[in-house]
């Protein structure tokens, strides 16, 4: 790669605050769903005449069609913008999310909410990749901790805005209204964002014997060991799991009220925008990322088994909280900064868009699998199999080599 070309796309971190808040924007318009669609669902259930068994078809779709679309992102960056990618995902979202208002059907509904999964797809490998082209290393983790907050302020503020409009306007209005920040987020991307990599027609042709990218990554042990750990912490990291199960296990397992449970539930969430922010702060000043997201992992381990031994304790229900909050949302920003540190350029795309698939089909396998031990022997055993993903990622990731970023 020519070297003017190669300073151009690692150029100093603040010369992209610009581009790291476009991002950060369209991330936060990828979460608006999760929150958005289990309130409007109830409305939708009588209007269209469906259950939850469809709910679960519908639910269970999503997630293999978005998590498997993961792993196509890396090959189309090599064909299309990734700015593009990413900025048009975001508009199609937008149209999605607007005509899911028009639905008539349960099938239409579905249909439109797989289209928007597809839409989703470039966000996490393609935005991981523009960051680390981005950002040096040294502000790597940073970055990618405020880009994973940004993305979790969009499932804070969602609720808000679906309580306020819902009641007035009626969830097909809803809908159509939260059309508008993926449509203009996604034109501010695809218009103002920096991809300065060679356009796909100017990169070298690979060779007859030249390795696909994804083979490529997946032959690098320390990418292989990263991507152990992420399948392993998949069992009780971040929103997916914790956000799925500790509700469930307050006004279930301990029968608080709902206001009580809601308003812990938005502390422990408030902890995905504020604690990434701490924890990639901490290691750019280390130079390090694996002793941070140790640490994150027994604290989260600790924290875990203090809250399935609290009881109806509310002071320790609310301690272990504070403490699950400020670490069990860690692991993820700064595996991807890890990632993008133990790859060369050339296999950074595929690995990013290995990353997610195994981030996303371990949820999904890990969130039946602690389901079932819940619904056999109670929430000890789902917050047991927790507190072993925790436990088990952290020795894994003693397996990963990594240097130390030069100051």
């Amino acid at each position: 790669m020519d070297a003017a070309v190669e300073a151009g796309a690692r150029p100093e971190g603040d010369r992209h605050a610009k581009d790291l808040a476009l991002l950060s924007c369209a991330h936060a318009v990828t979460h608006i769903q999760p929150t958005l669609y289990p309130l409007i669902f109830p409305a939708a259930m009588q209007a269209l005449g469906f259950g939850y068994a469809q709910i679960g078809l519908l639910v269970g779709a999503i997630g293999v069609v978005g998590g498997l679309l993961q792993g196509v992102q890396g090959w189309l960056s090599r064909w299309f913008r990734r700015k593009a990618l990413c900025g048009g995902g975001n508009l199609l979202l937008g149209l999605s999310i607007g005509l899911s208002g028009l639905a008539g059907s349960f099938a239409a509904l579905l249909g439109l909410r797989l289209l928007a999964a597809i839409a989703t797809s470039p966000q996490h490998p393609v935005g991981s990749s523009l960051l680390a082209d981005w950002y040096p290393r040294k502000r790597r983790a940073s970055a990618f901790a405020l880009h994973f907050s940004g993305g979790n302020i969009g499932t804070v503020l969602t609720p808000l805005a679906v309580g306020i409009l819902l009641p007035r306007v009626g969830w097909r209005h809803t809908l159509m209204l939260f059309a508008i920040p993926g449509v203009v987020v996604g034109l501010l991307f695809w218009l103002l964002a920096d991809d300065r990599r060679p356009a796909p027609a100017r990169l070298p042709s690979e060779g007859a014997g030249a390795r696909p990218p994804y083979l490529a990554a997946a032959r690098n042990p320390n990418v292989l060991a990263l991507m152990l750990s992420r399948a392993l912490t998949s069992g009780g990291r971040g929103l997916g799991i914790i956000l799925t199960y500790v509700p469930l296990y307050l006004l279930s397992g301990l029968r608080l009220a709902p206001s009580t449970a809601g308003a812990f539930v938005s502390l422990l969430a408030a902890g995905s925008v504020i604690s990434p922010l701490l924890a990639g702060r901490i290691a750019d000043r280390m130079g390090r990322r694996r002793p941070v997201m140790i640490a994150s992992l027994w604290i989260s381990a600790i924290a875990t088994t203090g809250l399935a031994r609290t009881g109806a304790s509310l002071l320790g229900i609310l301690a272990a909280l504070i403490v699950l909050s400020l670490a069990v949302y860690n692991e993820s920003s700064l595996s991807q900064a890890l990632l993008a540190d133990i790859v060369t350029d050339e296999e950074r795309d595929g690995a990013f868009s290995l990353f997610y698939v195994v981030s996303f089909t371990g949820a999904a396998v890990w969130g039946v699998v602690i389901g079932l031990a819940i619904a056999r022997w109670g929430f000890p055993a789902g917050f047991a199999l927790m507190v072993s993903s925790y436990l088990l990622a952290s020795v894994v990731l003693f397996f990963v080599r990594e240097t130390a970023a030069v100051p």
